[in-house]
């Protein structure tokens, strides 16, 4: 631990530790407020107005200052003196605050930086270098509908990936749309940047299908750099938001966090406190395989396009962006070589490298990428685990019992029970390897797009 004594207040290297605003108080607002309030209610993670239930964030500052408030959002600069968009001045979330154990540090990257989060004394987060690098104990990370997946792939192409939503019918094929959907090539973009400041960020209209058979919606999507990225569906009767929090945790990784909002439930209210229930271990094991269809893409584009130092790097001669579907990706890559000055590794970028070559089981590694920090998949992991020594206990204490007594009482006396015995013993076998079958659902399950 960087501080030895709980109730300090001590703040390495000027990190200091932040949470998003807090929840946007819903009651008496008119409809000119609807979207407004919409939007913050996107970016607060506390929907049900639950106390504690934001994000922590760590804030690189240049100067000593007081640290701020939890629940408060950072009033830094955008831009640095030459106008050039900030990257070490900007909030990023590191970790939901529900879901932060309060008697155990947790250890993350922020930007290439190895920082350790814990809990003082009066019930505030701090944040510092995590000096001794030393194994920590990780806390339960993931609250009831929200999903947190570290992705290792470069930041800029993390999000360019997900402002374009139109790879989803073909990447996601048979998961979370269909190519062969009516509407799964529907897909258009106006409106770039109209009416918006462009050095924050970048926004855009999208008439698309979301799940490639209902006909086209309209969707306002907008990102506000470094990490919010934000899809705003309105209808008659209400609204649908999807929005995706990313925060660069090296210049290969990204933690990418998501959840969504509607006004709109599939289910009647009656069903909804039951569907409430499910384990949320469910939900995650679609998301993740959602993850797993976009990866092995996503890798590769990061191994071939690697930061030359100019501006635009070598996307510029490497992609081919000829469509309008293309216009996220041109809007996106505009900012962020321009504005944003190639991102937050730009110094660095004359060294740069292509990404670390990656086994197929350390692309798709569930396990460090998710289960580990979530409580849900955690548990579920170890049960099954737990399940299949016992089977196997099991299966071995009847096959053993069997031999006795073949051994004490011979064949002819014991055909009833030695069928017995050898169904019993050969379900908790299949049962065992049924277990082990669904571990590969919390630690790695390949991904062949061939199949779907």
């Amino acid at each position: 631990m960087p501080c030895k004594t709980a109730g300090t207040c001590l703040l390495k290297d000027q990190y200091h530790l932040v949470a998003t605003r807090p929840p946007f108080q819903a009651s008496g607002q008119s409809p000119d407020s609807e979207k407004a309030h919409a939007r913050e209610l996107s970016k607060s993670t506390a929907h049900t107005q639950r106390p504690g239930q934001s994000l922590l964030g760590a804030l690189p500052c240049q100067n000593n200052a007081v640290p701020l408030r939890e629940g408060a959002r950072p009033l830094s600069a955008k831009c640095d003196q030459q106008g050039s968009f900030a990257w070490a001045k900007q909030w990023y979330p590191v970790a939901f605050v529900d879901d932060m154990d309060p008697h155990a540090a947790f250890p993350t990257k922020l930007l290439g930086r190895e920082l350790v989060l814990w809990r003082v004394a009066g019930g505030h987060w701090r944040c510092a270098d995590d000096q001794w690098a030393s194994p920590l104990s990780r806390p339960a990370f993931y609250p009831t509908q929200r999903f947190m997946r570290d992705m290792p792939v470069a930041y800029d192409v993390m999000l360019e990936n997900l402002s374009d939503q139109s790879h989803v019918p073909f990447a996601h094929h048979g998961v979370a749309n269909r190519r062969d959907n009516p509407w799964a090539n529907h897909y258009k973009i106006r409106n770039v940047n109209a009416g918006c400041a462009c050095q924050d960020g970048f926004t855009f209209d999208l008439e698309w299908s979301p799940d490639g058979q209902q006909p086209p919606v309209l969707t306002k999507v907008s990102c506000e750099p470094p990490a919010y990225l934000e899809f705003f569906t309105p209808s008659a009767d209400g609204f649908k938001v999807l929005y995706f929090y990313l925060t660069p945790l090296d210049e290969h990784s990204t933690r990418v966090f998501t959840q969504s909002v509607t006004t709109q439930p599939l289910l009647p209210r009656h069903l909804l406190r039951v569907a409430a229930l499910r384990p949320r271990w469910i939900d995650h094991l679609v998301l993740n395989e959602v993850v797993d269809g976009d990866l092995a893409y996503l890798y590769q584009t990061c191994r071939n396009v690697v930061p030359d130092g100019r501006p635009g790097g070598s996307w510029r001669r490497q992609y081919y962006l000829p469509t309008q579907a293309d216009r996220s990706v041109l809007a996106w890559r505009h900012w962020y070589h321009g504005r944003g000055r190639n991102g937050p590794f730009a110094q660095s970028a004359a060294s740069s490298t292509a990404a670390e070559p990656l086994l197929r089981t350390e692309l798709l590694d569930r396990y460090t990428q998710h289960t580990q920090h979530c409580p849900s998949c955690l548990k579920m992991l170890r049960r099954l685990r737990r399940m299949r020594r016992l089977l196997l206990g099991t299966a071995a204490a009847i096959f053993l019992t069997a031999s006795v007594e073949l051994a004490q009482t011979g064949l002819h006396h014991q055909t009833g029970r030695l069928a017995l015995h050898l169904t019993l013993g050969l379900v908790s076998l299949a049962l065992a390897r049924q277990a082990h079958v669904w571990e590969a659902n919390f630690t790695f399950k390949d991904y062949v797009h061939a199949n779907r």
